[in-house]
């Protein structure tokens, strides 16, 4: 009666060692996984970064290159240099910018331009003043 009971382990025994290994090599790879993610966010965060300042000095040689016509004043900030950098590259009256207007340039570039810098303060400022 028990010899039953104790062939049926015996036989368990072995799939129950397998699924344990399979367990266990899962969950280091799941560790590993999770560290890769963790490690590949920071590497995109940093590359974002570094994209948004190389993006924010192109735009200021893009003022200093007219500043005649980019009227930028001196003041610091990323908002003052947006608006001069539209002020440079978006033209007057294109069909679409009609939807608000914030110190004579239009809306909608001054936002996407300061979030292209990486300053959403300077985005939220631009819709503070758009109203």
């Amino acid at each position: 009666m028990y010899s039953g009971q104790y062939g049926s382990f015996t036989l368990l025994l072995p799939v129950c060692f397998v699924i344990a290994i399979l367990f266990m090599d899962l969950l280091e790879f799941y560790i590993h996984f999770i560290e890769w993610s963790f490690f590949t966010v920071l590497n995109v965060g940093q590359y974002l970064i570094g994209m948004c300042s190389r993006y924010k000095t192109y735009m200021t040689s893009v003022v200093m290159g007219n500043l005649q016509q980019a009227c930028r004043g001196g003041v610091p900030g990323t908002f003052p240099l947006v608006r001069s950098y539209v002020a440079v590259r978006v033209p007057q009256g294109l069909v679409g910018l009609e939807d608000g207007v914030v110190e004579d340039q239009p809306f909608w570039p001054l936002v996407y331009y300061c979030l292209r810098c990486g300053d959403v303060a300077a985005a939220l400022f631009c819709a503070k003043q758009a109203g």
